[in-house]
């Protein structure tokens, strides 16, 4: 602002140098005439005339620049006043030169013409000559005046010529200044840019900004706005445009980060004019709050929304700022203290003298110097909608770059204190250089704009000549001091990949919470880690530094993780810090999420190699169309891989390919050509990817040794001495368990007890006083040094949100002091009032390994001593396995058991495991010795097997098949046979450590020999009984897979990560026959991503590309009505109009339906009444989704007279599921327990219904009597269609003998296909498209075959379907009744049982590979 008021004194100056260009006024816009109303832009929205009330004040501003006009004309003026001066001294020494020759003249004509006087004449001759002397000396005294002013204004002028000659140094620049700002114009467009991004921009995020920034660009663009040379965003920041260099000097000084995009967020946070509303910051880190002394006023007052008393009323009296940090959200809305003040920010900023305010239950005098800031740990967008609409949201999110230089300051203050204070130092002396340089030009400008002419002033050309040699001086100086920071910057470098691998550290930890709120991170944790980190490492080995910094945070984090989510973070790591060193490059990181999602993004980017590989044909047999199709698609768009495209079928390369392909493990195996020295650890990983989809998470494992090591492969084990050693006194640390709540207490009182440590323990129950209670047990312990632990402390929120201020106010407290609270799970949103806790995942793990060390760690020296065998450790050992696999097959969720919840077991039935086993083997002990103890007689295993499977876990289980299942696993573990040296466990090959059988074995041995125990050796779906099917296989590449592509799409875009197409796991799978098929799908030109759906896939993770809301305002922009028919409006019209023409087109009127129930029977019997029923349900859904179709088709195609209200909220999430080609969650409803999945399209959807009509039209036209075969899944309530059979068979029955007996289905596979037959079964139903999961199916003898099937899931035949009583069942012993259920991943409710031969298994073995049968291919 100072730097264009003083562009007309600049102006001033320069035109005595040269002519200057006329400068001209503004010539006024033929669109003048058209005005636009105040009063009108306020009746459309407050906020835009806000907003057009600052650009008329700028405009009004800048067309009122009158003084630069005034020093444009004098300095016209002067320049002439100069010259007249010249001119006038040069006349005046030509009349005196004139003068002397006219005397000469006439002294020498008295000569000549000599004159007798007379006495006479004497007197008057005397007096002749004393007029003569006077006017002589009056001659002379005007000489000597003229000759003084004609040195004083030689004097001036000199000094006027060194002072021009002396600004032409800055002609130029100011030439340029001028000529950049000669019209205001642009001005206006920075300002409407400006305001804008204050306005729009603060709850997004960076992308999302700098998309807003290029749409308001655009729109500029599109509306021929003047735009200015420099324009604003591009190349002038906003921080520059709004703030003078000394004020971003000082935050550099305080230590903000200078980056763009945090500059962009100090203003958001520091600008007030023309804002409506308080500000909210959003910080989910707790970073902000470091900045609240450096970006605000000193005298604020800063207390959490918890312990708000009277700090409010205080500082509105008074009328300083107040910041509320940690609001609670959920309650601010209502909450009375905030409520007229939240809508009341106008009256502050226009108020000039005190006013009354209602707070709570009184009023309070309020000053208009009064200033609101809150503050919250809740994402941006996750702010209640009552709280946005009162504030103003910011968004606090500080990126990579921001926060690598903040690591670096952090490093050189620890590490390099000198070089660190030179910087300081320097930059304090810099401020001061360029405070005085604006003081100068201050004062230079104001003396050339002084109005007495500068010739006429010797002192004032004095005045200006010193204070341009000072400015030059200045100038100087801050030229050798840039010079001199940049050496001490080129110093700093050497250490800034520390601080770039700190950033990645703490940008993947914080990118976890995309996948889950619990992961948030806190920044003084972090940074409390580093600090460390740098202390204890080698100071001068930047590797060893790095490497101890990675294990810290690597251990810590991964002990905050779910155990399903510490691969995900692990890969997250590798890859980031391989992005970091310059190892990954665009389009990578998608293609190892799904080779079609690589291929469309490096599409979308018009990125390609060649694409004449896309036409080749596979040379080999041998090979997956599917692996094909991948290899070409890194052929096209991946140069690393183009020669060894070219060279595959060549020279031999076909064998070692075709190795790699069919090796039992292509990871670990050399790549042809030896291209593992060429490729990068992830190009490697992405030719895997390709050629054995199904050895990717083995792949993964071998991709993160090498980049990170072996152990960050490994689980972490429970362990709390690191997390004391890391943690300070007054840290909370927070344990987090599911179910698992005595665990916290018994851990606590183990670990204390063997450290010795003197603790304390507390159950938080929400009793009235506890507050006080737990405040004096705290206050109490912090003095003494004692640990406490405040157990289930989400009973009490009141306790939980004032113990961080009650740890901060005791200044007096013991270095052995630890507080330790626990919490479950479920309640983790209430973990904001503890941001800056540690946090601990204390549950018993799923991984087999994880979880036999943690069984083995409650193995007492007593249980130990208790079986006195050589076996009795093998026992253990197996007892502890059969835990770890019961929670293992809870992994696979209602694959692994029907009742996943029920079978979460804690820790606490291993402990009761073990009792069992001591007693069952005491009493074989004791019964051996006495007297009449039978010869022969060992330990009863049939009682170990009731009292585990019954006892301990069948108590809490409730399903017939879960328990079918768990005494399949009993009998498999629980055996004499399986505590041998030889004992393998099935097709897992895993064997008994052989330091389980002795004697003398030791607990700590045990767990050490378990510990070097590869996790694929029992993390495996074989040791769960399963055959190792492909969709077994691949569940979690799924989930880490599609948690990977979420955390990607919500991080920000950079040079190797883009956002221009996406991709959703569950979405249906396109057929991979050649590249060709490949390159149909579409490409995303949109740099925005899709919603992620949370769920894991059955299905292959293949990607399929997703079409997204684009911020295209249509077609153009010039004409108002054209653009309001946006893009997304021409597609939902596409869609819809395409859809309703694929919906079942039937006539079925009341008359038609009831005219045909009465052919086929009447119109009560329960078999029309089913149908009826059946026909009503899918009435009811077409008619629904016509009905959305039509309206939603209707809006787009008028949008003008249908907008905004006329759609209900239900139509609107309809509408953008269609966009987004998800099937809306409204019609999947409608479906009950038959709805489609997610990975169906629409059409698929409606291909069901029509199907569905087309069984319906066939059962109205031929009746029970005629119709063949029944599609039971094809029915919204198949259940009552069987209850029509079984109540027949009530009816024969009871006929027959007046008794009624239970009754059950009988299921008789046929072997006969639907297709064939031509007649209804005599008694029961056929019943068709019946699908079997887990085993094969051998056709020829309709029997069950134990080996991993070839497809999932495999057809059965016709099954005919009967009821009857129980008693008729014969052969019970040679069957196996299998489940049929709905679908397999939905609700596992039981419909009827399917019976299947069993010659040579026992019915477990078919229970444990998970045999079961559904209605539906899902």
């Amino acid at each position: 602002r100072s730097h264009r008021r003083g562009l007309a004194i600049k102006a001033q100056a320069v035109t005595s140098l040269a002519n200057l260009p006329q400068w001209n006024r503004r010539l006024s816009s033929p669109k003048e005439n058209t005005v636009i109303h105040l009063g009108a832009v306020r009746y459309s929205s407050e906020d835009a005339a806000s907003l057009s009330a600052y650009i008329i004040a700028m405009a009004e501003y800048s067309y009122q620049c009158g003084p630069l006009q005034a020093a444009l004309k004098r300095v016209a003026q002067l320049e002439i006043e100069h010259k007249a001066i010249n001119e006038m001294i040069i006349e005046r020494e030509r009349e005196v030169e004139n003068e002397q020759v006219k005397e000469k003249q006439q002294a020498d004509v008295q000569q000549s013409t000599h004159t007798n006087y007379t006495v006479e004449d004497i007197d008057r001759l005397t007096t002749e000559m004393g007029e003569t002397q006077k006017k002589y000396d009056a001659i002379v005294n005007k000489k000597h005046k003229l000759q003084q002013k004609l040195h004083y204004a030689n004097e001036r002028v000199t000094a006027a010529s060194h002072v021009i000659h002396s600004l032409l140094l800055y002609k130029e620049a100011w030439y340029d200044e001028i000529a950049e700002n000669s019209d205001n114009e642009p001005l206006l467009t920075d300002c409407l840019l400006g305001a804008a991004f204050l306005t729009y921009c603060g709850p997004l995020g960076p992308d999302v900004r700098r998309e807003i920034i290029e749409k308001f660009q655009q729109f500029c663009s599109t509306h021929n706005l003047p735009v200015s040379q420099k324009t604003l965003f591009n190349d002038v920041t906003l921080i520059q445009f709004l703030q003078s260099k000394t004020e971003i000097l000082s935050l550099e000084r305080l230590q903000v980060p200078t980056t763009a995009s945090a500059m962009e967020t100090a203003c958001l946070v520091t600008q007030e004019d023309g804002s409506d509303s308080w500000p909210l910051l959003c910080d989910s880190t707790g970073r902000v709050k470091y900045w609240f002394d450096m970006l605000i006023a000193k005298n604020v007052i800063i207390v959490r929304y918890s312990e708000l008393n009277t700090e409010l009323d205080k500082s509105l009296a008074e009328g300083c700022a107040i910041v509320i940090t940690d609001c609670n959200l959920d309650t601010l809305a209502d909450d009375l203290r905030f409520y007229y003040l939240l809508r009341s920010r106008q009256m502050f900023y226009k108020n000039n003298y005190s006013f009354k305010l209602t707070v709570d239950d009184h009023e309070v005098e309020c000053m208009p110097t009064f200033r609101l800031i809150l503050h919250t740990n809740t994402d941006a967008h996750s702010i209640p909608a009552e709280v946005a609409a009162y504030t103003s949201v910011i968004n606090i999110f500080v990126n990579r770059n921001d926060m690598e230089e903040e690591l670096l300051d952090r490093f050189m203050a620890l590490e390099k204190t000198r070089i660190e204070e030179e910087r300081v130092a320097l930059l304090e002396e810099e401020i001061a250089v360029v405070e005085s340089i604006q003081t100068l030009e201050s004062d230079l400008l104001s003396c050339l704009h002084k109005e007495q002419h500068i010739v006429n002033s010797l002192s004032l050309l004095r005045s200006l000549s010193d204070t341009k040699k000072r400015y030059s001086d200045a100038n100087e100086l801050l030229e050798k001091l840039t010079l001199t920071k940049a050496e001490l910057c080129e110093s700093r470098e050497v250490y800034r990949p520390i601080a770039k691998c700190a950033a990645v550290l703490f940008d993947t930890s914080r990118s976890m919470s995309y996948v889950n709120t619990l992961y948030q991170t806190s920044f003084q944790h972090f940074v409390e880690i580093f600090d460390a980190a740098v202390r204890h490492s080698d100071r001068n080995t930047d590797i060893v530094v790095m490497e101890k910094l990675i294990s810290n945070c690597f251990t810590s984090k991964t002990k905050t993780l779910l155990e399903q989510d510490r691969l995900l973070y692990t890969l997250l790591l590798a890859i980031e810090i391989e992005d970091s060193q310059g190892r990954v490059s665009i389009g990578e990181r998608e293609f190892l999420i799904a080779p079609l999602f690589g291929q469309s993004l490096m599409s979308s980017l018009s990125i390609s190699v060649d694409m004449k590989y896309a036409t080749t044909k596979k040379p080999f047999d041998w090979m997956s169309d599917e692996a094909y199709a991948y290899v070409q698609i890194l052929a096209c768009h991946y140069a690393f891989f183009q020669e060894s495209f070219e060279k595959m079928p060549k020279d031999g390369k076909e064998t070692q390919w075709r190795t790699l392909c069919e090796s039992e493990c292509p990871e670990l195996a050399p790549l042809p050509d030896r291209t593992d020295e060429i490729y990068t650890p992830l190009q490697r990983l992405m030719v895997i990817r390709a050629v054995r989809n199904d050895r990717l998470l083995p792949a993964i494992n071998l991709f993160i040794t090498t980049v990170l090591g072996k152990k960050y492969t490994e689980n972490p084990v429970l362990e709390l001495t690191p997390t004391v050693k890391s943690t300070a006194p007054h840290t909370p640390v927070a344990l987090l368990y599911s179910t698992e709540a005595t665990t916290i207490i018994d851990l606590f009182n183990k670990y204390t007890k063997r450290k010795q440590f003197r603790s304390l323990s507390y159950r938080v129950s929400g009793l009235p006083d506890e507050v006080n209670i737990v405040k004096t047990m705290l206050l109490d312990a912090m003095t003494k040094g004692h640990w406490l632990l405040l157990h289930n402390i989400h009973n009490n929120i009141e306790l939980l949100a004032s113990l961080e201020s009650i740890m901060e106010k005791q200044d007096d407290y013991d270095n052995q002091f630890r507080l330790w609270i626990s919490l479950q799970q479920s309640h983790s949103d209430l973990l904001h009032y503890l941001h800056s806790s540690v946090k601990l995942i204390i549950d018993s793990p799923k991984d087999v390994k994880g979880s036999l060390m943690r069984s083995f760690g409650h193995v007492t020296p007593d249980i130990m001593k208790a079986g006195n065998r050589v076996d009795w450790p093998a026992v253990l050992h197996n007892i502890c396995l059969f835990h770890a696999v019961i929670k293992l097959r809870s992994k696979f969720s209602n694959i692994g058991w029907n009742e996943p919840g029920a079978m979460d077991f804690g820790i606490e039935k291993i402990e009761e495991s073990f009792r069992c086993a001591v007693y069952i083997f005491k009493e074989a002990a004791q019964a051996m010795l006495r007297e009449d103890a039978e010869p022969g007689r060992t330990v009863s295993w049939n009682g170990l097997r009731y009292l585990l499977t019954e006892i301990v876990y069948g108590s809490d289980m409730v399903d017939c098949t879960d328990i079918q299942v768990i005494n399949a696993l009993a009998d498999q573990l629980i055996h004499p046979a399986a505590i041998r040296r030889d004992f393998e466990i099935g097709k897992a090959k895993y064997r008994i450590p052989s330091v389980c059988f002795g004697m003398n074995a030791r607990i700590s041995s045990i767990i050490q020999s378990i510990e070097q125990i590869p996790n694929k050796n029992l993390d495996s779906v074989e040791i769960c009984g399963f055959h190792a099917a492909p969709d077994l296989m691949l569940r979690d590449d799924a989930y880490i897979l599609t948690r990977l592509n979420q955390i990607l799409d919500c991080m920000p875009a950079s040079s190797t990560l883009s956002h221009a197409a996406s991709y959703d796991i569950n979405a249906p799978q396109p057929k991979m026959s050649t590249m060709t098929s490949v390159n149909s799908v579409t490409a995303v030109q949109s740099p925005t991503a899709s919603k992620v759906t949370s769920g894991s896939s059955t299905a292959k993770n293949t990607a399929v590309v997703t079409r997204q809301a684009t911020l295209s305002p249509g077609p153009s922009l010039s004409n108002p009505q054209t653009s309001v028919k946006s893009k997304k409006d021409v597609e939902l019209y596409e869609i819809c109009h395409t859809a309703l023409n694929k919906i079942p087109k039937v006539n079925w009127t009341k008359e038609y339906i009831l005219d045909r129930l009465k052919k086929i029977g009447g119109y009560n019997t329960p078999y029309n009444l089913f149908l009826q029923r059946e026909l009503n349900l899918w009435m009811d859904i077409v008619n629904d989704i016509k009905s959305c179709l039509q309206t939603i088709k209707v809006t787009v195609a008028t949008p003008a007279e249908r907008f905004g209200d006329q759609l209900s909220a239900e139509l609107v999430e309809v509408a953008a599921d269609l966009y987004y080609q998800r099937l809306p969650s409204r019609w999947c409803r409608r479906f009950g327990t038959m709805q489609p999945p997610p990975s169906w399209t629409l059409s698929q959807m409606l291909s069901d219904l029509v199907a569905r009509a087309n069984q319906y039209e066939k059962m109205l036209s031929m009746g029970r009597e005629r119709y063949p075969a029944y599609w039971l899944g094809g029915f919204f309530q198949p259940t009552g269609l069987l209850a029509v059979l079984k109540q027949d068979a009530i009816r024969q029955k009871g006929e027959q003998s007046g008794q009624m007996e239970p009754l059950m289905y009988y299921t008789e596979i046929t072997g006969r296909d639907k297709d064939h037959l031509r007649e209804a079964a005599p008694d029961g139903f056929f019943i068709h498209s019946v699908y079997m999961w887990g085993c094969s199916w051998e056709k020829a003898t309709l029997e069950l075959v134990d080996q991993p099937p070839s497809k999932q899931p495999i057809t059965l035949p016709v099954i005919h379907v009967t009821c009857g009583p129980l008693t008729d069942k014969h052969a019970v012993d040679e069957t196996y009744r299998s489940p049929v259920y709905m679908s397999r991943n939905g609700d596992h409710k039981l419909l009827f049982s399917l019976d299947f031969k069993r010659e040579k298994y026992p019915a477990n073995h078919w229970a444990l590979r998970g045999l079961m049968c559904t209605l539906r291919q899902f």
